[in-house]
């Protein structure tokens, strides 16, 4: 789940404008407990918003995919 909400939040900041086409970024995600995953992901194009999973840099234990 974690792995989805980093690409969901990506997505966003680009329809904000906040990333640009050619960026890479550091996506992270978590629980109340804390943040347990986190991606690079770099930004392909903004208009849709598409993006390429570079590195999953932290994941929870057990998660696949």
């Amino acid at each position: 789940i974690g792995g989805r909400v980093c690409f969901k939040i990506t997505r966003r900041a680009v329809e904000k404008n906040l990333v640009r086409s050619g960026e890479t970024v550091v996506a992270i995600a978590g629980k109340i407990t804390g943040a347990d995953t986190a991606l690079a992901l770099k930004i392909l194009q903004t208009s849709p918003p598409r993006m390429a999973l570079l590195e999953i840099i932290s994941r929870p234990p057990g998660e696949t995919g």
